[in-house]
């Protein structure tokens, strides 16, 4: 039988398993003080996302999952006062038991202290600010969540450490132009895959099912602030420095309720110009019916909470600035 041993954290030997069968543990450690996680939610997921179990790790943060069979796996770990653990892969071959560890970054106190004068703008408007999203929806223990420092340290842009922390997101080289319309069509241009520009890899895009993407940028369309500022791209958009959290939701039934309309029904998809960069994108948020000279159609209403038949559904990025936090 074989042994695989996944990112460097060995937990001890695995218990012993029936032959040929096929077993995941996971070992959940705090990014701060390299302790053990006890009592943390750890979720397995197929390869479709489709949650299969979820397990409690023990109080030497292990979890341990019995496979009915080979194949692609994915695991993230969740627990009040931490940032869900950043999803990862583990594909099991029959009859293999493989150890995969887990990192989870405790929520620093120096959240309570951020706060800017749009900060205060917002409250005195009675807006939900940044922080409060991301803070409440970290609790919801569903997404993906990163902070601005976090980001920095690593020293690529915004959308290279998505991809490097993310298997749901992938870079893609072109964003292809809408097919022609149909004949006598009344629902206007057809559109191509929605995605958000990103410098020097060419297009942030998801990385399962339709490979789309819907984003924004605090509460606001990202082409229209792309125009506003004369830019070609996010990630010439936004500094890191400016970038204070990051939510992402790879599944629609993870989106919470507050943004389930904008997760599945942006202003429109269309094909826009931004400083001769050519892309689909989803118009989402403030600034979404700015027009821009491109193709497109507007969104048709779906059925009670279902989205319109031929909008996909994509992940949902959220991006918090210091403006808006």
């Amino acid at each position: 039988m074989r042994r695989r041993v996944i990112s460097g954290w060995i937990g001890g030997m695995l218990a012993a398993a029936p032959l040929g069968a096929q077993s995941l543990k996971i070992s959940v450690t705090n990014q701060a003080t390299k302790q053990s996680v006890p009592n943390a939610t750890v979720v397995l997921r197929d390869s479709l996302q489709a949650t299969l179990q979820t397990v409690v790790s023990d109080p030497d943060g292990i979890a341990l999952f019995r496979l009915p069979a080979a194949g692609l796996y994915y695991v993230t770990a969740k627990r009040i006062g931490y940032l869900p653990a950043p999803s990862k892969a583990a594909r099991i071959a029959t009859g293999e038991r493989v150890t995969l560890g887990l990192i989870m970054t405790p929520v620093p106190v120096s959240l309570d202290t951020v706060l800017t004068r749009d900060r205060a703008e917002a409250a005195a408007l009675k807006l939900t600010t940044g922080e409060e999203f991301f803070r409440r929806h970290a609790e919801l223990g569903k997404g993906h969540f990163f902070l601005g420092p976090q980001i920095k340290k690593s020293g690529l842009s915004v959308t290279e450490f998505l991809v490097a922390n993310l298997d749901s997101l992938t870079f893609i080289g072109a964003s292809p132009h809408p097919p022609p319309p149909p004949k006598n069509s009344n629902f206007g241009l057809p559109t191509g895959t929605p995605v958000i520009p990103a410098a020097r890899k060419g297009y942030l895009a998801g990385k399962h099912g339709a490979q789309c993407l819907y984003a924004r940028i605090d509460r606001f369309d990202i082409y229209a602030l792309l125009v506003w500022n004369q830019k070609h791209d996010i990630d010439e958009l936004l500094s890191v420095d400016e970038i204070v959290g990051v939510e992402i939701f790879q599944d629609y039934s993870d989106v919470p309720k507050e943004w389930k309309g904008d997760a599945i029904a942006p202003e429109r998809i269309e094909y826009v110009n931004a400083m001769g960069n050519h892309f689909n994108i989803g118009r989402i948020g403030l600034g979404a019916r700015i027009d821009s000279a491109g193709d497109y159609r507007s969104p048709e209403l779906g059925h009670g909470n279902d989205p319109p038949t031929f909008m996909p559904k994509c992940p949902f990025l959220q991006i918090w600035t210091n403006v808006a936090w």
